[in-house]
């Protein structure tokens, strides 16, 4: 390996070796980029940065989860709708049983 202005050459004939280094020096030339420059790139040279997810994907995925927030919803909806009625049941069976009490009482004072 000889050196040339302080940069190491590699006199290899190992084509993935040499394949290898080139995309390793371009990842790091990429990474020192701004991101709109980044994108440029990314359409031409897929080996570096994968392919980002496209937006249909990303709707189809929101949309999902705005459909399962919704049902969320109902439920927990119905929960306190059917805690509501049974607390009002309660209530109307403590003051049916009161009104007896106090029928009772007024009973026990008529006599």
């Amino acid at each position: 390996m000889a050196k040339r202005l302080g940069v190491p050459v590699c006199f290899s004939d190992d084509k993935d070796f040499l394949r290898q280094k080139k995309l390793d020096l371009n990842k790091v030339a990429v990474d020192n980029l701004q991101p709109k420059e980044k994108v440029a790139i990314r359409s031409r040279r897929q080996l570096i940065y994968p392919a980002q997810p496209d937006q249909s994907s990303k709707r189809n995925h929101l949309e999902k989860e705005n459909e399962d927030l919704k049902l969320k919803i109902r439920e927990l909806e119905e929960q306190l709708k059917d805690s509501t009625n049974s607390t009002m049941e309660d209530c109307k069976t403590k003051i049916s049983t009161l009104e007896e009490e106090l029928d009772q009482m007024a009973l026990q004072l008529a006599d």
